[in-house]
């Protein structure tokens, strides 16, 4: 049997373990995290929750590292994959309220730079695309049809195109797509998911603000937002950033191609690519504390307000042009959005990568629920929609909310 898949059996059967302040009045979440991981296989978790400002709650399960025994603390830092693009767009968002950008601007004119050798594109509508565009997921790439950060061939492909080694820069990606791969649509007709989309609004974030993307998501959303620890993930399990977990795939996964021209050819998938090269779309790692916080500051809950009002209505409302009116939900500007049943909306976003699975859902009624987890089930959207539906049954179900902030505790 392999060392790991008989490790994270072994795990399942301690996953019970808690860390975190008891907080008698929501020992539901305890029950059902324990479970979950338990039985879906999942070394560990994180899950926080706040209320109207406050962190009423905030445990860990089971174990950051398996082989070391170490168990997840409520502040242990994670993958967030795809939880990074609300705060790439809130930052595009600073930029746009700064008078700074503008959101039907053309980004291909601001970055210029980045033109393909011999200005060669591979598709001339590549032009028009805008800022807005690319928020909305409109911008003409389809990550069903091709993800060129994704497939580990194109980031190759783009370092051989350059002779320089694997894996490329973002900006030499860029270059890259722009010069080999054409749209799958024309810009702003319609939503695709895609990541390379964010790749471009992280580079807009240099240009504009003349600062490193982390360096200006770190200056102006998480200082502001009194987060001090999110950091650019480590792609080495022999070297986790400060407090970070160790990630696994599920039992019985296949190795995957290795983006780095070191070492094996084949790895666990997931340290098999470049964080960086995914910053602005899926690169960070933050505790499940973190993101509540984030989210209470953009509701305006907790201390100053990151965007005024009617930036963050601009967020939420439907893009008439990509969503049809009768939409039970829409992608806004950074964020998934659902309307109530009574008033108000839900935000969420998801994240998935090999060895991570992530949620963020700020709530209308004034609450923020993040949970986080160091594996990816091979059965993925069933495990999203089961954590779901448990959290979303368990906090209807609560008869009283607790009165402390434990947020002082996490400094």
């Amino acid at each position: 049997m392999n060392r790991t898949i008989a490790l994270l059996i072994a795990a399942a059967g301690i996953a019970a373990a808690q860390t975190g302040a008891s907080v008698p009045e929501m020992a539901v979440f305890d029950s059902q995290l324990s479970g979950l991981i338990a039985k879906w296989k999942v070394p560990g978790a994180s899950l926080a929750i706040a209320k109207d400002g406050r962190l009423v709650f905030a445990h860990g399960y089971g174990l950051a590292n398996v082989e070391a025994g170490q168990p997840v603390q409520p502040d242990s830092l994670f993958r967030i994959a795809s939880v990074s693009k609300p705060f790439t767009a809130v930052g595009i968002m600073k930029l746009v309220e700064a008078g700074k950008l503008d959101l039907d601007a053309r980004i291909y004119p601001i970055l210029r730079d980045l033109m393909p050798p011999q200005g060669q594109l591979a598709d001339e509508r590549l032009r028009s695309i805008t800022v807005r565009d690319l928020l909305h997921h409109g911008g003409g790439w389809d990550d069903h049809a091709w993800d060129p950060i994704r497939y580990l061939m194109v980031p190759v492909a783009a370092a051989d195109y350059f002779g320089m080694p694997s894996p490329p820069s973002p900006r030499m990606l860029i270059r890259y797509v722009y010069s080999n791969i054409p749209l799958d649509f024309a810009p702003g007709t319609k939503f695709a998911y895609s990541n390379f989309g964010y790749t471009l609004l992280g580079r807009v974030i240099e240009e504009i603000s003349g600062l490193r993307y982390e360096a200006y998501i770190q200056q102006e959303v998480l200082a502001p937002s009194g987060i001090r620890r999110m950091v650019m993930s480590s792609d080495s399990p022999e070297a986790p950033m400060p407090g970070e977990v160790r990630y696994y795939d599920y039992p019985g996964a296949p190795l995957a191609p290795s983006i780095f021209p070191e070492g094996p050819r084949f790895i666990p998938a997931p340290y098999d690519t470049d964080h960086r090269m995914m910053d602005a779309f899926g690169g960070w790692a933050a505790s499940a504390i973190d993101l509540v916080r984030f989210g209470e500051v953009f509701a305006g809950r907790r201390g100053a307000a990151l965007l005024k009002p009617e930036t963050v209505q601009s967020m939420i409302e439907r893009p008439a042009a990509l969503w049809p009116a009768g939409s039970s939900s829409w992608a806004g500007l950074g964020w998934m959005v659902q309307p109530a049943a009574g008033a108000g909306v839900f935000l969420w976003h998801n994240g998935e990568q090999q060895g991570t699975r992530a949620l963020l859902v700020l709530w209308p009624n004034g609450i923020s629920v993040a949970v986080l987890f160091n594996s990816c089930p091979e059965r993925s959207d069933d495990f999203l929609n089961e954590v779901s539906a448990s959290l979303n049954n368990a906090i209807a179900g609560l008869q009283r909310w607790p009165a402390a902030d434990l947020f002082p505790q996490y400094e």
